[in-house]
């Protein structure tokens, strides 16, 4: 029993999940309460649910059924002994067990030793990583419209005496958060409005300035020799920036038109020849949407090209 858990109890959730039976002892849906989402059915044991089958082919409905499962039965293969440590042996590729849409009722035991005991009608359940056993009161289902709810926590179960115990009061639960494995999941939320630009004013400006300065050789923005990064950061969502030599000479245009992420752009130390250009003194000329200008300079220390 342990191999299951080894193997998928990394996709239990701290959850309300509601079964709601359907006629016939089907289930018409499975839902999380505590996440608001469906809980998905897959052959497959995933972060979802579905029902086992006499995989053993013993006549009833054990826990070594779920060993036979896609993805459980190649973890629990160990056949050095009587039974192995997990007692299994895994059948290979095709002949292993997938999980049922629907319950299939049939007899079913929650004994260690399956040989002893027939059992009675019920099912046998996989969810979010976990496994159950369900006897059925007088071997038929539940009418259709009931609900079955199954909390479930999160968290570490230790002995307060550092050892095992056979007194129940002995052990304690301690909650432990873990990100939830949940398909489809989604997080929203909510604001007052909706985003709004500021205003231009006439210290829109002033903040504009380069990353790096000096420019030396290379930056950690960079991820090859030929990809050279400098960035004009405090911008305004819209602007005109253009790069002049020490002598004046215009190098570069850059056009910046970003009205959501906003306040960067990125120049790659490029001429308008789309050459490197030469290490010495840069002037920049920033002209926004509403005409307002900021002149600035940085210094660039580059490779010889």
């Amino acid at each position: 029993m342990q191999c299951f858990g080894y193997t998928l109890g990394g996709l239990a959730r701290q959850a309300d999940v509601v079964f709601t039976w359907g006629s016939g002892g089907t289930i018409s849906s499975v839902r999380d309460l505590t996440h608001r989402v469906n809980v998905q059915y897959k052959p497959v044991p995933q972060a979802t649910y579905g029902f086992v089958g006499d995989f053993n082919g013993n006549g009833r409905i054990d826990w070594r059924d779920f060993s036979y499962l896609e993805t459980i039965s190649q973890a629990a293969d160990d056949n050095t002994g009587p039974l192995g440590f997990c007692g299994h042996t895994d059948p290979g590729p095709g002949a292993r067990g997938q999980l049922l849409q629907q319950p299939l009722i049939m007899p079913v035991t929650t004994r260690a030793d399956i040989a002893a005991e027939s059992g009675s009608n019920g099912f046998g359940l996989y969810v979010n990583g976990e496994r159950y056993i369900f006897r059925l009161t007088g071997g038929t289902p539940p009418a259709s419209g009931a609900k079955w709810t199954l909390r479930t926590y999160a968290g570490l179960v230790s002995a307060g005496t550092g050892a095992a115990t056979l007194t129940p009061g002995q052990y304690a639960f301690r909650a432990e958060p873990r990100p939830p494995a949940i398909p489809g999941l989604q997080v929203s939320f909510r604001v007052a409005a909706a985003t709004t630009l500021l205003a231009e004013n006439d210290s829109t400006l002033d903040n504009v300035h380069t990353v790096p300065d000096p420019y030396y050789v290379t930056t950690s923005l960079e991820n090859n020799t030929n990809r050279k990064i400098l960035k004009f950061v405090n911008l305004p969502p819209k602007a005109i920036i253009r790069i002049y030599s020490l002598s004046g000479v215009l190098v570069n245009v850059v056009h910046h038109n970003d009205v959501i992420n906003g306040s960067e752009a990125t120049w790659n130390l490029r001429n308008r020849n789309n050459q490197f250009v030469a290490s010495g003194v840069y002037f920049y000329h920033v002209e926004s949407a509403t005409g307002r200008q900021k002149v600035g300079r940085f210094t660039v220390v580059n490779f010889a090209q």
